[in-house]
Parts: structure tokens; sequence; C-alpha cells
């Protein structure tokens, strides 16, 4: 597989060679698509966490009101993708 950088992507990868953390620009990659991965799978448990905890409110008479779905998707996005546009 081939992948195209743009000028900036291209520019994060050689500040991270200069900085000699990495040996090449494939562990570049390979670092940054672990942390994504990692981030991913941090949201999915958040929204699983959210959900569980909505759902046992909601079995127990206890349910509060509910904030509007853009909000609750602005907080999310802030938390587990800070930088998405």
């Amino acid at each position: 597989m081939s992948i195209s950088l743009t000028p900036e992507q291209e520019a994060i990868v050689q500040d991270r060679l200069a900085s000699g953390r990495y040996a090449s620009a494939e562990d570049v990659i390979t670092d940054a698509l672990f942390h994504l991965n990692q981030t991913d799978e941090e949201y999915i448990a958040w929204v699983r966490r959210e959900v569980t905890a909505g759902a046992e409110e909601l079995t127990a008479g206890a349910s509060a009101p509910l904030e509007p779905l853009d909000v609750l998707l602005a907080e999310a996005r802030a938390r587990y993708h800070p930088k998405s546009h």
C-alpha cells in the first residue's frame, strides 16, 4: 500500500524523524495509527458507559432530562477528537 501525504503531514513526519525518536517514516505512521486506534477504542468505551448509565437510569425511573444530541456529540468530539474537522 502506498499513501500520499499533504505537505503539512509530511512536515509532521519529518519533524518526528528529526527529533530522533523514530528511525523511519514507517515508524512514525505506525505509532500514529496505534494512537488513533487507542483513541477510537476509548471513545467507544465512553459511548458504551454513557449508554449503559442512561439505560440503568431509565430502568430505575431516575432519568434526567436529555441534553440535545448536538451537545453530546460536541462533547464527545472535544474529548476524543479535539482536532477533528
